[in-house]
C-alpha cells in the first residue's frame, strides 16, 4: 500500500512539473517575419482582474499581482511589409470592437489610408477627416511626405515627429520574440527561448512559451500564449530581484505572409505636402504641396 502511495505522489510530481517544447508554430512566424512580407492584425488588450500569486515568473519568490482576465481589444491595429515597403494603422473595416449585452460587437468603421508609410524611398504620416455631405460621409486624407534622406536633418519641425517615425512602422515590440525589426532599436538582442508550460487565462487554458531578454537592471519576460496551435496573446513583464510588472498584453487576430497589397496605398483625393525643412514657407505656416493623388496636376503652395 505504502508503495502504491509513493509511486501515486510520485506521478503525481511528475505531471505537476510538467514541460513543453516550443509551440511549432513560432517558427512559421519566425520565417513570415524573415521574408519581409507580412501582413499582422493585433490590439493592446485591456485587464479585467488580478490575482495576488508567489513564485511564477522566473521563480522570483515576492508577491505581486499578476492579470488572469483580460477584455480582447477594442481597436486593431493593421501593420505589414511587403517589397520594402511598410505600413501601419487602423485601415480597413471592423477596426472597432466593444463589450455589448455580454457579447462582442464589432464596428464597420472604414480607414481609407495608412496612419504612417514608408514607400519608395519615401516617409508618409498621414491625417483623415469625416466630411458630412448631404445622406454621405467623405474621407478627407492629408499626407505630410519626408524622403529618406532627409530623415537625420535637423531642421526638421519636432510637431511632426518624424524622429519617430521608423519605430512607428515596426511590429510591436511584444512580437520581437520572432523577429528583430530593422524598424526598432537594433542594438537589443532577440528575446531567448527559456520554456513553455500551461497558463489559464479567463478561466481558459492556454500553451505558454516563455522568452527572456536581458537588459542588466531589469529582465524583460515575454509569454506567448497560444490556442489550438495559433498564437492568440503575448504578455510582456520587466522582471527585477523585487518584484515584476506587468507592462502589456497584445491581442493577435492574425500574424500572416499573406499581404493584401492595396493597404500600402494612398487614396485618390489624398493632398500630400512637404515636410516642414523649416525654410521661408515654413516659417511662415505656409505648405508646399507636392502632388494631389490621382491628379497629374496641382496647386503649388497651399494652406
Amino acid at each position: 500500500m505504502r508503495k502504491k502511495i509513493l509511486i501515486s505522489l510520485f506521478a503525481l510530481l511528475l505531471v505537476s512539473n510538467l514541460t513543453f517544447a516550443e509551440q511549432p508554430a513560432a517558427e512559421k512566424y519566425r520565417e513570415i517575419f524573415k521574408s519581409g512580407n507580412f501582413y499582422v492584425e493585433y490590439g493592446v488588450a485591456g485587464l479585467r482582474g488580478f490575482n495576488r500569486v508567489g513564485t511564477d515568473i522566473m521563480g522570483v519568490g515576492y508577491n505581486r499581482y499578476s492579470a488572469t482576465k483580460y477584455k480582447k481589444a477594442s481597436i486593431y491595429l493593421k501593420t505589414a511589409a511587403y517589397n520594402g515597403m511598410r505600413m501601419k494603422g487602423l485601415y480597413g473595416s471592423t477596426s472597432f470592437v466593444m463589450d455589448f449585452l455580454g457579447g462582442r460587437l464589432e464596428l464597420n468603421s472604414k480607414k481609407v489610408a495608412p496612419d504612417v508609410l514608408y514607400a519608395n524611398k519615401k516617409y508618409y504620416r498621414t491625417q483623415t477627416t469625416m466630411k458630412r455631405e448631404f445622406f454621405n460621409t467623405k474621407a478627407i486624407v492629408r499626407a505630410v511626405m519626408l524622403t529618406e534622406e532627409k530623415l537625420a536633418s535637423k531642421n526638421l519641425n519636432p510637431a511632426e515627429k518624424w524622429d519617430t517615425v521608423r519605430s512607428d512602422l515596426a511590429i510591436p515590440i511584444e512580437l520581437s520574440i520572432f523577429y528583430q525589426d530593422p524598424y526598432n532599436d537594433e542594438t537589443l538582442e532577440m528575446p531567448k527561448y527559456t520554456g513553455s508550460k500551461e497558463q489559464i487565462v479567463n478561466d481558459k487554458r492556454y500553451m505558454a512559451d516563455e522568452y527572456v531578454r536581458d537588459r542588466g537592471s531589469f529582465k524583460e519576460v515575454y509569454r506567448a500564449l497560444y490556442d489550438k496551435g495559433e498564437i492568440v496573446y503575448v504578455q510582456y513583464y520587466e522582471v527585477t530581484d523585487k518584484s515584476t510588472d506587468l507592462i502589456s498584453i497584445i491581442d493577435i487576430r492574425k500574424i500572416s505572409s499573406e499581404v493584401p497589397t492595396e493597404i500600402f496605398n494612398l487614396p485618390n483625393g489624398t493632398k500630400i505636402y512637404a515636410a516642414d525643412e523649416g525654410k521661408m514657407h515654413d516659417l511662415i505656416e505656409k505648405k508646399v504641396l507636392i502632388e494631389e493623388v490621382g491628379k497629374i496636376k496641382g496647386k503649388k503652395d497651399e494652406q
